[in-house]
């Protein structure tokens, strides 16, 4: 890690968003840069932004994949985007681990076949 990642740091903890993202956008190689900044622009309000920059990183495909990867299934799963959410993972190469804490909420998007139960009791 270079001094621009520690720059970057104590910018974004002392709120200087111009300066933070200045030196943030210097520097979106792998997974890891893009998940750094989608929360960001998450937490700020920058929806549309967020998604844009994780989408992105997910394309550009290099080094670790996991936390923009769950960033992106997270934001499906808050919208009940069913078909979104499983192609993240159909195509996943995030561990089972992480992979485990999302099976309980996708039972809210079961959807029975009239006649059919999830019970088999």
């Amino acid at each position: 890690m270079g001094s621009r990642h520690f720059s970057r740091k104590i910018y974004r903890k002392l709120g200087d968003r111009e300066k933070y993202l200045e030196l943030r956008h210097k520097k979106l190689k792998y997974g890891d840069d893009y998940h750094d900044l989608a929360p960001f622009y998450w937490d700020e309000g920058s929806r549309k932004e967020a998604i844009a920059i994780a989408t992105e990183g997910m394309k550009n495909d290099q080094g670790r994949m996991d936390g923009v990867q769950t960033f992106l299934s997270d934001r499906a799963l808050e919208e009940g985007n069913r078909e979104q959410y499983l192609a993240l993972h159909s195509s996943s190469r995030l561990p089972i681990i992480l992979l485990w804490r999302h099976t309980i909420p996708l039972k809210r998007f079961a959807r029975p076949k009239s006649g059919c139960s999830l019970n088999q009791n």
